[in-house]
């Protein structure tokens, strides 16, 4: 059965001190009580998909409409399958009044109250699952480790948690920046950016302190179903968060999915939309989608000229691995099985090209596919 769709703009959640956030909420036309999809963020709920980014284009995105959101899910298909969606804007974003409170347990404690809001209101069934991609992945695992009563499942869709392991530092080491341009592109949005700005300054430059582990959720106390839905590229920001969250998350009702393509098409492809349908049918629902089949890993293999294929496993990382250490070999710029002496340096300009290090050619198809780690000795005469 398909539902036709009832849209209510500018819809008021009051949270536990008194501010309401606007949201808006999209759900079937019809006095049954249905399955709610929330996500909550600092992307203006009024600003469409294509508006979002005006200097990249979305011919090749597969739906399109006059309600589709930056990196949420499209309620014009979720509707009619018999799913409420709420859109958010956050404490002091779009619409909502308020200071910003960007990606902290502070700004998961608001979620968790429109989570209950959404899960008592007269045509919710009472189940509210969060699915969003990046932002709202993110914030899908804070509320996820307050464990709001009427929270149901998660879909974490390309989504880092740690602030500082996955976003800002990678093993202490400045990442990509990603946060300064995320944070110069969504200042405007926000009506008091000072502290954010600080934030990301500190985060730039400061070793991992308290402000990042108050922030920064649990993973063990995650007991809700989750899929955790990662992107082989991307490697400076999220498939670290979705891998560390599947492996470390305390619920045993969860999966791993990775995939390939850009950042958000597989969100909403017939393969991302039927694999979320199976998930939700089964949790939100009751239905039988065949989710009990599902393997708890299934990942895209990159194969050359990036063609992926499917494969399904059984944990993570493979058992079958075979752990592989390569050497930094300064004589010849190469990467080898064989230890060099703890004594063999290279300089090189700070402000130059840098080193490459390479292997010699394989002498037969390998597959790498598991963590992968470096270890550097680096100093400077400045």
């Amino acid at each position: 059965m398909y539902y036709p769709l009832i849209v209510e703009k500018d819809v008021s959640i009051e949270l536990r001190d008194g501010i309401k956030l606007c949201a808006d909420v999209f759900r079937p036309d019809a006095a049954e009580k249905f399955p709610v999809i929330i996500t909550l963020g600092p992307y203006p709920k009024d600003i469409h998909f294509k508006e979002w980014h005006k200097e990249r284009t979305f011919e090749n995105l597969p739906e399109d409409g006059p309600y589709m959101h930056w990196e949420t899910v499209n309620p014009e298909w979720w509707v009619p399958q018999g799913y409420a969606v709420i859109r958010v804007d956050a404490r002091g974003t779009g619409k909502s009044p308020g200071t910003p409170s960007l990606l902290t347990m502070s700004e998961a404690e608001d979620f968790y109250d429109a989570v209950e809001w959404a899960g008592t209101q007269a045509w919710s069934n009472g189940r509210v699952a969060v699915m969003g991609i990046s932002y709202f992945a993110m914030n899908s695992w804070r509320v996820a480790a307050l464990n709001p009563p009427h929270l149901s499942a998660i879909v974490a869709w390309e989504g880092a948690f740690d602030l500082y392991r996955d976003v800002s530092r990678h093993g202490g080491i400045l990442s990509n920046t990603f946060t300064r341009l995320w944070s110069a592109h969504t200042s405007g949005q926000a009506q008091d950016t000072a502290a954010e700005e600080d934030a990301r300054q500190r985060a730039e430059r400061e070793l991992y302190h308290e402000g990042f582990a108050r922030n920064n959720p649990d993973l063990a106390d995650i007991k809700v179903p989750l899929l955790s839905a990662g992107n082989w590229g991307g490697v400076g920001l999220h498939p670290r968060g979705n891998i560390e969250g599947f492996v470390h998350a305390e619920t045993k009702q969860k999966w791993l999915e990775i995939h390939g393509l850009d950042h958000f098409t597989h969100f909403y492809t017939d393969y991302g939309v039927s694999l979320q349908k199976r998930f939700f049918g089964h949790f939100l629902k009751g239905e039988k989608t065949g989710w009990d089949k599902q393997p708890k890993v299934a990942l895209h293999i990159r194969h050359p000229g990036e063609k992926f294929v499917a494969r399904a496993e059984k944990e993570w990382p493979l058992a079958r691995t075979q752990w592989t250490k390569f050497y930094l070999n300064p004589a010849d710029l190469g990467l080898s099985q064989k230890p060099t002496s703890d004594e063999d340096s290279i300089t090189y300009e700070a402000l130059g090209e840098g080193l490459t290090f390479l292997t010699e050619p394989f002498k037969e198809e390998t597959e790498i596919t598991g963590p992968v780690a470096a270890k550097l000795f680096v100093s400077s005469d400045t």
